[in-house]
């Protein structure tokens, strides 16, 4: 009896994935390639993210609006290579900041949000 052909190629893909997963593991930074928004989206800094906003009682470290974000107020290079934004080593150095959308546009991008909208104490 013949294999079908989607068989087959159900399997290919099947061992291909596999390829790629064996190849990122391997890697010392598997996520040191990914784009930065891709990097923000994974759970390990929404975690960290949610920590320091509730290490600082989800106030922003600008004004006294409810922080939703948290900024980096710098970034680091491991041999030439980017640090994941959810390194410990952001921590120690105390370069996580939680700010609100409004603050963080501003001090991040220079734009101007409704300033009198944000600065209200929730």
């Amino acid at each position: 009896m013949s294999a079908s052909p989607l068989w087959l190629v159900g399997g290919l893909l099947a061992v291909v994935v596999l390829v790629c997963l064996v190849k990122a593991a391997r890697r010392s930074s598997p996520d040191e390639d990914l784009p930065y928004e891709v990097l923000l989206q994974d759970p390990r800094w929404k975690s960290l993210s949610r920590q320091v906003q509730a290490e600082a009682g989800y106030r922003c470290a600008m004004c006294p609006a409810r922080s939703s974000q948290t900024h980096h107020k710098g970034y680091m290079r491991r041999n030439g290579k980017k640090v994941v934004p959810w390194d410990e080593e952001y921590i120690r150095r105390g370069w996580l900041v939680p700010l609100c959308a409004a603050c963080h546009s501003w001090y991040e991008f220079g734009k101007r949000a409704d300033i009198h909208e944000h600065r209200r104490v929730s």
